[in-house]
């Protein structure tokens, strides 16, 4: 596909063939700058929505997780070095882990898919079903990587 990139590069070979003049050199200088360079370079990208990460696909679902359950929320969470912004409990009735807070402002609370009272299934496959919260905090805050990759099970109040 063409691109401004490829544009410029095109207008430049043909203007090197014609009889030379300040603006053509001006041009042509111009053109060959590494910052014209770059410019048009972000410009092709973000014209072809090329700025989003690249993100491998889904792993299938854990044989652990029962296909009756009402719903699955995968949620590949890409941050930084900063926290994940969210608390987790263990739910009394039922002991599943629970988010039990969102933090305002936090990598959870952006992405917009990390609720209070989701129940957490799995982090990056590690299983969290026989985990207390004090085990699955240094999985959550020790990861190296910068993708969280997140299971969570419908939860509804009242049920599992």
């Amino acid at each position: 596909m063409f691109n401004a990139s490829y544009f410029s590069f095109q207008l430049a070979e043909e203007l090197r063939c014609v009889v030379a003049s300040p603006e053509t050199t001006e041009l042509l200088y111009l053109l060959s700058k590494p910052h014209v360079q770059a410019l048009l370079s972000v410009h092709d990208m973000v014209s072809q929505k090329e700025f989003d990460p690249r993100l491998p696909p889904l792993p299938p679902l854990p044989d652990y997780i029962e296909k009756e359950e009402d719903s699955i929320k995968i949620v590949r969470l890409v941050k930084n070095q900063e926290p994940l912004g969210a608390t987790i409990k263990r739910d009394e009735s039922t002991g599943a882990i629970v988010v039990a807070r969102v933090m305002r402002g936090g990598a959870a609370d952006r992405s917009g898919l990390i609720h209070e009272g989701d129940k957490l299934k799995e982090v990056n496959g590690v299983p969290m079903e026989d985990k207390n919260p004090e085990e699955i905090i240094p999985i959550l805050v020790c990861i190296a990587d910068y993708q969280h990759v997140l299971h969570f099970g419908s939860w509804f109040p009242g049920t599992f």
